[in-house]
């Protein structure tokens, strides 16, 4: 995902990422040489907010991966995931829509396997601010949840590029929706 060109970014949504892990998943399952009841889920940036969504129990409406939710994935760690963004019960307020500084945290995430996030205090893309928000609320009502924020760490924190900033990303934190910054940190 963070290697397609941003115009083609909006076409591949969560829907698509959560189908694709729950794909992987029944394969998983089907080799005989994995345990199937504990396998877990990872991804960083756009697949640690799908790492969230994957966690999510099935929904009231009865969507086609209810049936895959309800024995799914046991545990999950995202790295810098967005958390500003309904998450199931959990839901974050901005001053204007959908992007934006935040004014207001709502609900619960409820996690239907263990979590842990892992997250940039620096990071302006995803601020560790909303995930630290979201783990909180979730543990205190006793989901397995927690979170490692990584000081002077920002977005992409994994991996050897050089720290830089990015006009052209598209951020939901920032009023004009643009502008990250994105890089490597050894100590991370």
């Amino acid at each position: 995902m963070c290697t397609v060109p941003v115009t083609r970014q909006q076409g591949v949504g969560f829907a698509d990422r959560v189908a694709d892990a729950y794909g992987a998943l029944a394969l998983l399952r089907r080799l005989p040489w994995v345990d199937g009841r504990r396998v877990a889920v990872m991804g960083g940036s756009h697949g640690g907010a799908t790492t969230l969504t994957v966690l999510l129990p099935p929904g009231p409406a009865g969507t086609p991966l209810d049936a895959a939710r309800a024995d799914g994935f046991v545990a999950g760690i995202a790295l810098y995931p967005r958390c500003g963004m309904r998450l199931g019960g959990w839901n974050v307020a901005c001053h204007n829509g959908n992007v934006g500084s935040v004014n207001g945290y709502f609900g619960v995430y409820r996690p239907t396997g263990a979590l842990l996030i892992l997250a940039g205090e620096a990071d302006d893309w995803t601020p560790a601010e909303h995930c630290q928000r979201m783990v909180e609320t979730s543990a205190a009502a006793g989901y397995p949840v927690g979170i490692r924020i990584y000081p002077g760490a920002h977005h992409s924190f994994d991996s050897n590029t050089p720290v830089r900033y990015v006009p052209e990303r598209n951020s939901p934190e920032s009023y004009d929706s643009k502008g990250v910054t994105t890089g490597g940190n050894a100590a991370a």
